[in-house]
Parts: C-alpha cells; sequence; structure tokens
C-alpha cells in the first residue's frame, strides 16, 4: 500500500531497489502498482550496496524503497542517499525495535556509537509490522533510540494497517 501510494505521488521519482522481489513483483515485468516507478532488481544480495549507489546516480529519485538492509556496506551507502536529500523507506532485520537497535551494523543510521547514542539518528522515524493488521508508529526515532539503550520500552503508537494515516502524514 505505501509503495502504491509513493507511486501514485512520485511517479518516475520513486525508485524501487528491490533484493527478494517481494516489493516490486518477481520477473521482468513490475507489479502494475508502480507504474511509472523505477526498479531495481537485486539478482545477488551480495550486489544491494552497489546497486543503491546505481539508484542514486542513474535515477534521481526523490524517494528511495530498499529492501532487506543487512550489510554494513548496504548501511553506508543508504546514509550517503540520505544526506544527498533522498529520502528513504527501508526495510531492517529485526523482529522488535529492540533487536534493530542492538543489532551493531544498524548503529550509524541509529546515531548510535559503542553502545551509547551520541549524534542524530539518520532514519527519523520507524513502523513495526508485529501484529496481523496492526502496526507500531515510533514517530520519533531518535526518542525509541534512547529508550531501548535504557532498557526502557519505547513510546509507540498501535494502529491499524488499513488507516495509514501516520504513514501518509510522513511521506
Amino acid at each position: 500500500s505505501v509503495v502504491a501510494m509513493l507511486a501514485e505521488k512520485y511517479g518516475p521519482r520513486l525508485c524501487v531497489v528491490d533484493s527478494s522481489n517481494e516489493i516490486a513483483g518477481d520477473g521482468d515485468t513490475p507489479h502494475r502498482l508502480l507504474k511509472s516507478a523505477r526498479r531495481l532488481q537485486v539478482a545477488d544480495p551480495e550486489q544491494l550496496a552497489a546497486k543503491l549507489i546505481e539508484a542514486l546516480i542513474n535515477h534521481g529519485p526523490a524517494v528511495m524503497i530498499v529492501d532487506e538492509l543487512a550489510r554494513p556496506s548496504e548501511v553506508k551507502n543508504i546514509i550517503r542517499i540520505i544526506q544527498r536529500g533522498v529520502r528513504v523507506i527501508a526495510c531492517l532485520h529485526g523482529d522488535t525495535i529492540q533487536e534493530v537497535v542492538r543489532n551493531p551494523d544498524y548503529e550509524p543510521l541509529l546515531g548510535i556509537d559503542n553502545g551509547q547514542h551520541i549524534y542524530p539518528t539518520i532514519l527519523t522515524s520507524a513502523v513495526e509490522l508485529r501484529e496481523r493488521g496492526f502496526y507500531y508508529a515510533y514517530e520519533t526515532l531518535s526518542n525509541a533510540v534512547d529508550d531501548v539503550l535504557f532498557n526502557n520500552i519505547p513510546a509507540s503508537k498501535l494502529l491499524p494497517l488499513e488507516n495509514l494515516t501516520t504513514l501518509k502524514q510522513n511521506l
């Protein structure tokens, strides 16, 4: 649903970098909901970091959607992309926000150095899909990171998935 909303709004200025074909569809024909948005398939997950830079350089996106960030090289390139003014929606591995914050590979995105939150988060908000039909919205990711690092439960809003109001406001 988020991809369809963004494809409608940004058209070819939306670029989907899909490492598992879960976002934009499998095969040579992209999912019809992409409309005129760009799609870069990643045949080998080891090449995701390079495809991110290829998308930035060759497609000039306003928004980039990336599936399955998992390696430090991918995180580094996402930071470069965000610093160039591209809005990024990325899937990170972890069942909970606590797992994501405690994953050392994601520390640069979350403003963490040696287990301490010392600089601003690169990502500003987060959505966690934990329960069927609902999502948890962390509207200020920086606060959620602090809460996790201090072993507190981060503040979130539990919202029904069909009501994407919070997501729409942030896109």
